[in-house]
């Protein structure tokens, strides 16, 4: 199975076009159709910015724990999403459970202190 080498996801077996970003896959350029992770990333033909989301999205589920929790978190999830969806699958996915759970707890913490 190869990357994008547009955006870094991964190309199901057999695919004509990358599912995210609709590039046609080039199948002269690896016998599995698109560029391996490594390889795109050596001809700089991936994209890096999925990882500049990913570390925004848990500034912001930090933010979430001490002001304005629901919107925060929301905007901690959505860039998340947005870090997995261009290629920081890992780091995406924590970023996402990160923005969530600090919202919760947020909220949480919210209702304590207006109830001192």
């Amino acid at each position: 199975m190869g990357y994008c080498s547009e955006c870094g996801i991964d190309l199901g077996p057999g695919a004509e076009a990358c599912d995210s970003c609709g590039r046609p896959v080039d199948h002269e350029a690896s016998p599995e159709g698109g560029y391996y992770r490594k390889e795109a990333v050596s001809k700089g033909l991936l994209r890096q910015d999925g990882r500049t989301y990913s570390v925004s999205a848990f500034a912001f589920a930090v933010l979430a724990l001490v002001a304005f929790p629901p919107l925060f978190a929301l905007v901690a999830v959505a860039l998340g999403y947005m870090g997995y969806r261009r290629g920081d699958v890992q780091l995406g996915m924590a970023a996402i459970a990160v923005g969530i759970m600090f919202g919760i707890i947020g909220m949480l913490l919210g209702v304590m202190v207006w109830n001192l």
